[in-house]
Order: structure tokens, then sequence, then C-alpha cells
């Protein structure tokens, strides 16, 4: 499995430019946190308090994809690449790459609903 021990991403971000939260079926919960500046990802963290090492792996993965990249692109990662990449989740832990994208998804649908009305 990927090593999560030593994951940069990892933890709470103190200022972010946007957030969320949201809580699977399975009762794992995934936390984003975006940093953006002119409409690129400059820092991501993500964090789980109840999230098994799947959600981890699965956390870790999309912040990995999406620092540095616009908006777009960011939205263009999905959950399939995600599986794709982290093959591990493929039996047991899809459901956390789900979790994973949408957390994103919605950290991104915050930035633009308090910056771009």
């Amino acid at each position: 499995m990927t090593q999560v021990n030593q994951d940069e991403f990892f933890g709470r971000m103190s200022d972010p430019t946007s957030a969320s939260r949201i809580q699977g079926p399975c009762g794992d919960d995934m936390e984003f946190y975006l940093s953006l500046e002119n409409h690129i990802i400059a820092d991501v963290m993500y964090f789980t308090e109840t999230g098994c090492e799947h959600t981890r792996i699965a956390g870790r993965a999309v912040s990995r994809k999406i620092k540095g990249r616009n908006l777009i692109e960011a939205l263009a990662v999905s959950p399939a690449e995600i599986l794709y990449e982290e093959k591990q989740l493929l039996r047991s832990g899809s459901h956390c790459a789900i979790l994973a994208v949408t957390t994103m998804y919605r950290a991104i649908v915050d930035y633009l609903l308090k910056y771009h009305q």
C-alpha cells in the first residue's frame, strides 16, 4: 500500500480559501482545504478523523493530482482516475476514491460560491 505516514497533504489548513467536509455512507469522513491564487490551487490539504487507510490513500492521491492545477483541471480529476493510479483501492476502497473526489469538488464549489457571484 502507498505510504501514508509521511503524507505532506494530511492535516487541517489554518486559513484556506475554501473548504468542505463530507461523511460517506461507510462512516468515513473527509475534509478538503484549498488555497487558491489566481484560480490556481497553490496548496491543498485533506483531513479525516474516522477514515480508514484507503480513505487517506485516496485523499493523498487527489491532493497530489490537483496541487498546482487550475480549477478546470482539478474538476477533470475523476474517481476512475484515482482508482487507476491507486490500484489497491479497486477491491474494497473504490468508495473512498469517490468520497475524496467529491469532497474536493465541493471545496471548489465553495470557492466559486464565495468569490464568483
